[in-house]
């Protein structure tokens, strides 16, 4: 038996709050970077295979509508990469902060820092970087794995995480 194929896909038909399901809704789970490069083959939460060609520069949303026919709507759900949030503790002095953005930077990881003044490294492995922090040195921040936020960068896939 063939499997079901859409596309290629070459627009967004609607975004979020802007269509209405007709049918059954598939879901077609992308991570935020295959999100900002829709170019490919993925396969929907219930077997669909979608081929997307959206032009370049094109990103898609959460909730984008990318296709209906057939009783049945594909819509986009973009999964947004795990972040390890990092606090300085109390009493830290600036150039210690220093000393562990340098570290992060160093290692090529992504970050943010948040209006509490806490980092915010997006990474896929989560204990890998914690490990990371604990061999070198910064024991007493304190970290967490927290959802990743749109404002959050993306993880960068040659970074240096969880080596020395």
């Amino acid at each position: 038996m063939e499997e079901p194929m859409v596309g290629p896909v070459v627009e967004v038909l609607a975004s979020r709050g802007r269509w209405k399901p007709k049918g059954v809704v598939e879901v077609l789970s992308l991570r935020r970077e295959e999100a900002a490069r829709p170019f490919g083959r993925y396969r929907t939460d219930r077997g669909t295979w979608v081929q997307l060609a959206l032009p370049r520069g094109q990103q898609l949303e959460d909730g984008d509508l990318l296709w209906q026919g057939e009783g049945r709507s594909i819509v986009v759900q973009v999964e947004m990469p795990p972040v390890v949030e990092i606090a300085c503790p109390d009493g830290w002095t600036f150039s210690r902060a220093v000393e562990l953005a340098w570290a992060l930077g160093n290692q090529h990881l992504p970050m943010r820092v948040d209006e509490r003044g806490r980092f915010r490294v997006p990474v896929y492995s989560p204990s890998s970087l914690l490990a990371w922090l604990a061999r070198r040195g910064f024991t007493e921040v304190v970290a967490r794995k927290v959802a990743g936020e749109s404002d959050d960068p993306l993880p960068n896939p040659q970074a240096h995480q969880g080596s020395d």
